[in-house]
């Protein structure tokens, strides 16, 4: 019940690049739009073989950079350094390094 929300994103930035789906009046295209997105990904996944492992792999890696690596580079590279110390851009970069 989640996939639906997590094309959310994509959804938007389709659709305010396809001009069929500006218009209002017409919401139903947008609909159908959606719907055919959802099964297309599906079919999609359901064809790759082994495809859950695929998917195991790129979330362990994305994840683990959401929760290391990111944190550590915008703590690096922020505008506002005047409180920086050489330790704590030592320990950001064997962060960003070793994950």
């Amino acid at each position: 019940f989640t996939y639906p929300v997590m094309l959310f994103p994509l959804y938007q930035i389709t659709e305010t690049k396809i001009r069929c789906l500006r218009d209002q009046r017409f919401c139903w295209r947008s609909i159908i739009f959606r719907s055919a997105l959802v099964i297309m990904t599906g079919v999609i996944g359901l064809q790759i073989p082994h495809f859950g492992l695929f998917l195991g792999i790129i979330g362990s890696l994305a994840c683990s950079m959401l929760a290391f690596v990111l944190p550590a580079l915008l703590h690096f590279r922020r505008k506002d350094r005047g409180d920086a110390t050489r330790g704590g851009d030592v320990k950001d970069l064997s962060i960003i390094a070793f994950g």
